[in-house]
């Protein structure tokens, strides 16, 4: 019987066989990708289209050095979803989630989230917040018994943290190690708002001011330096059911035991730090730790690009996707041919 090497017959048919076609249209697959890849983002530069995420992640203090007079007017084209300011500029909003206080009893908090916006001119700071509430509470007083707590609203900063770098302060009050600045707003101290439901507001040391400047050392009490209490207006909309309110400080203060110096404000400059939120509604007998609070918030000041949206960064975006069209396209050409030919 004659023997047949199975060897050597594979090996013929394996040289005898078709070629297998390359199909180089695959090659053009990486190219159309960044081709739609590049359309998108035309779109999303012409619509100026930024996701949720990043709102929610930061706030933006926008440099407007001709708007600083306006900024304690809560109906200021500064405060405006709908208005452009002069350049093109606007003032986004932050939508920040918070949540009930549960580190300290008594624990609670009704207030979901909060709309957050931030402003300045190099001179002063501006901090807006929008809430929704029920009722107008300021804490009034029947007969001598008190009906209901009052509404408020705070911020909080990392008092100095630069000397803190890598260490982030406890949100709700600090801690001894990593103090925290407070300014906190109340109704029952805000003289428009009380004089109007017929009670008077109550006086503070620093004077009548609704916002009081504090220092939080821990969650079980506040020190009241006295002194750098901020500016503020609050409006409440009893049609919306939603509060709106405004507070205004100088940015830059050398007494940082008492007070956050937010530094960074020359034009083109920029100061990161962080801020948190914190919100009682009075008509749910909220008070003292009983509130709702967010998680910090990366808060940026700005010097704002006045046209955000130039012919230039079309260009530039162009230009990388050439370059990185050429170079996939370049790799996609010769390393397939390689692969082929073993």
């Amino acid at each position: 019987m004659e023997t047949v090497d199975i060897t050597d017959k594979i090996q013929s048919q394996l040289t005898t066989s078709a070629p297998v076609p390359v199909h180089h249209s695959n090659r053009m697959y990486p190219v159309a990708v960044i081709g739609m890849a590049f359309a998108l983002a035309m779109l999303m530069w012409a619509v100026n289209f930024q996701p949720v995420s990043a709102d929610t992640n930061k706030l933006v203090a926008l440099y407007l050095p001709d708007q600083g007079s306006t900024f304690l007017n809560p109906n200021a084209p500064v405060w405006d979803d709908n208005a452009t300011l002069p350049g093109g500029a606007k003032v986004e909003a932050a939508i920040v989630p918070l949540s009930a206080q549960f580190f300290v009893k008594e624990y609670g908090g009704s207030v979901s989230q909060i709309r957050a916006k931030a402003a300045h001119d190099g001179k002063n700071v501006a901090i807006w917040l929008q809430w929704k509430d029920d009722s107008l509470n300021t804490g009034e007083t029947v007969q001598g018994t008190q009906q209901t707590f009052s509404d408020a609203a705070a911020i909080e900063f990392p008092l100095d943290p630069e000397q803190h770098v890598g260490r982030q302060a406890f949100r709700c009050m600090g801690q001894i190690d990593a103090l925290v600045n407070i300014w906190q707003w109340k109704a029952e101290r805000d003289a428009d708002i009380t004089r109007a439901q017929g009670f008077e507001p109550v006086l503070t040391s620093g004077g009548l001011k609704a916002a009081k400047n504090w220092v939080g050392p821990n969650p079980a009490y506040l020190i009241d330096p006295a002194k750098y209490d901020p500016d503020s207006k609050a409006v409440y909309d009893p049609v919306n059911k939603t509060w709106t309110l405004i507070f205004m400080r100088q940015e830059k203060l050398s007494d940082r035991k008492n007070a956050v110096d937010l530094v960074g404000t020359k034009a083109g400059d920029e100061y990161g730090t962080q801020v948190a939120f914190a919100v009682w509604d009075g008509g749910q007998g909220e008070r003292l730790s009983k509130k709702a609070v967010s998680a910090w918030v990366d808060l940026t000041l700005q010097q704002g690009d006045k046209s955000p949206q130039l012919v230039s960064d079309l260009i530039n975006l162009g230009l990388w996707a050439l370059v990185l069209i050429g170079g996939i396209f370049a790799a996609w050409r010769f390393l397939p041919q390689a692969n082929h030919e073993k």
